[in-house]
């Protein structure tokens, strides 16, 4: 007869009883102090799901579901409670927290030794990604160096299941935050070409190697060959980030996502290399939903409305004392018009440079300087017109971007006397030539 290995029989026997483990609920007790909701909500996977998990009135709960693959995931609880969880079937935990000291929990159960780890992780990647790096290199070795320290602890700790989830996990937050090093190198100023580094890394990354890759890097990943193609003076620059799109992404839906964001770019940026027609009938020939089509063709009409020289979307807007008036009762002077929110920064710094041109213009009635503000909450816009005094007209209406497909703030549109659309891009009041550009169209 032939014998069996004992070490196969462990491996056997050690393989039965994950199955045996991952066939079994993945099950969260605990007790909330200080808890005044009678529910939590739990992000169940990937996708935007939420499960709700009853609180009864002592702060206690209890969650079982069968789960698919491990993830790591999060539960909320409203008036003070966020807790990072880690979701393996066959494993019962406990969280114990009061929600009156944020911050503070504790699990116990299967996975204490792991939750122990991850929550040293979140602290320790979270000062890392505070770390701004002098150079996309610099952040590459940081994190390299991270990732070392972080094997050398994972494998000490005890598996089930977590050790290939928390390395998915730690893998995606690191190339998350090397795609986001774009934002960070473009609010230095510095051209495209400053960093080659960087620049090697966004060419040879794949989007298709797995579909959070692509989620996450598809948006810089079009806006930094946009800025590319800009710094090499190349033009068409539609027609080349759609035939960017088609050659780089390769994934059916994640190629069609691609073209919706250079679709929604053009609109929103407007047309300089008097490009759109074009790049509307190629889309209209690339995008594969017929509701896509119908959006893109609507999108472009409703475009094609707000080119220069075409007349103003009229609307009303509200003053701060609740007087009720419109856009074109403005028509006979030339507009420099300044969308802003409260709750965005760069609108509050253009403030002072407002007040300047505004002060500047003050005594000729050939124009007229407008605020909008589109803050969703119209008592954060009064509070700050009583502390700024703004010196110029002030109007409120929380809508008014859709009005004009303008997807971020501060944003600065000019019209002419007869309220036709010399441009929805004009120059911020902090550029020093803004005076001079706006004198070139009084009449």
């Amino acid at each position: 007869m032939k014998m069996i290995p004992f070490i196969s029989i462990v491996c056997a026997v050690a393989f039965l009883a994950a199955c045996a483990d991952s066939s079994r609920e993945y099950i969260l007790t605990g007790k909330l102090g200080n808890c005044t909701s009678r529910y939590a909500l739990l992000h169940s996977s990937d996708t935007t799901d939420m499960d709700t998990i009853p609180i009864a009135a002592d702060g206690t709960f209890y969650y079982a579901k069968q789960l698919g693959a491990p993830f790591m995931s999060y539960m909320m609880v409203e008036k003070g409670g966020f807790f990072p969880l880690i979701l393996i079937n066959g494993t019962e935990n406990r969280l114990e927290a009061d929600l009156s000291t944020p911050g503070q929990y504790h699990f116990t159960g299967d996975l204490e030794e792991a939750y122990t780890f991850y929550q040293k992780h979140l602290q320790a990647f979270s000062q890392l990604m505070e770390q701004e790096g002098s150079s996309f290199k610099a952040l590459q070795t940081a994190y390299e160096d991270y990732r070392k320290t972080a094997m050398a602890e994972l494998a000490k700790l005890p598996d089930k299941g977590f050790h290939q989830l928390y390395r998915e996990t730690l893998e995606k937050q690191i190339f998350s935050n090397l795609v986001t090093y774009w934002s960070q190198w473009r609010g230095k100023g510095q051209p495209v070409s400053a960093d080659t580094d960087f620049n090697h890394f966004m060419d040879t990354c794949d989007l298709d190697s797995s579909e959070y890759a692509a989620r996450v890097l598809l948006f810089s990943y079009i806006s930094w060959f946009k800025e590319s193609h800009l710094e090499k003076g190349g033009d068409n620059l539609y027609q080349y980030l759609l035939s960017v799109v088609e050659e780089k992404v390769k994934d059916p839906a994640m190629q069609q996502q691609g073209y919706l964001l250079v679709f929604s770019d053009l609109f929103s940026q407007g047309d300089t290399f008097g490009e759109a027609e074009t790049v509307y009938k190629r889309g209209l020939q690339l995008l594969t939903d017929p509701e896509q089509r119908a959006k893109l063709t609507e999108e472009y009409t409703a475009f094609q409305k707000i080119q220069p020289g075409a007349p103003a979307v009229d609307c009303e807007w509200s003053d701060a004392e609740g007087n009720i008036s419109r856009f074109s009762d403005l028509i006979g002077k030339v507009i420099y018009l300044d969308v802003w929110a409260t709750t965005c920064r760069p609108c509050c710094a253009e403030i002072p440079y407002m007040a300047s041109l505004a002060a500047y213009f003050k005594n000729d009635p050939r124009i007229e300087i407008v605020s909008v503000s589109v803050d969703d909450k119209r008592q954060a816009w009064l509070n700050k017109l009583e502390q700024e005094k703004p010196q110029w007209k002030q109007f409120w209406k929380e809508d008014f971007c859709q009005l004009y497909n303008i997807d971020m703030i501060p944003r600065f549109l000019l019209f002419d006397s007869q309220g036709k659309i010399i441009t929805l891009d004009a120059p911020r009041p902090s550029d020093p030539e803004i005076k001079t550009f706006i004198s070139k169209y009084l009449n």
